[in-house]
């Protein structure tokens, strides 16, 4: 866990936030989820038979902002108690329900940190332009 904590205050940049970075972390692993960053794709929250992994782009060209943001989002997905059936992997309307819900408990967990609050704009465009994809990619479908 320790390795996760300083890889993605690596990645993020921003110490004022390495406090905040290091007490979500251990939320998701005491969750009983795992982390792991990597660098092709979009960040995405994975269930299997034997756990549950959060897979973050922390690609050399993001804003560093967003990687916190894609944390916090992929954490609600583990946090939702109504997991997306692989039935339903492909229904648009589920999908389109389970990132909102995912977003909602995002928003939660941002409200919770005081010291993110100077970051709201970015935050809500980021989450704003990430919900609006997910509708143009399921139209697309």
């Amino acid at each position: 866990m320790r390795q996760k904590i300083n890889e993605l205050k690596f990645y993020i940049q921003l110490e004022e936030l390495n406090p905040l970075i290091e007490e979500i972390v251990v939320k998701i692993f005491s969750s009983g989820c795992k982390l792991m960053a990597y660098k092709n794709g979009n960040s995405k929250h994975q269930v299997t038979k034997l756990d549950c992994i959060i897979f973050l782009n922390v690609s050399d060209n993001r804003d560093r902002l967003h990687l916190l943001w894609d944390l916090i989002h992929e954490f609600g997905h583990h946090l939702d108690p109504d997991k997306l059936d692989k039935n339903d992997a492909h229904n648009p309307v589920d999908r389109i329900r389970r990132e909102e819900t995912a977003w909602i408990l995002a928003d939660s967990e941002f409200q919770k940190h005081p010291e993110l609050f100077i970051f709201e704009e970015n935050y809500l465009t980021y989450k704003r332009e990430c919900l609006q994809s997910y509708k143009y990619y399921i139209n697309l479908l």
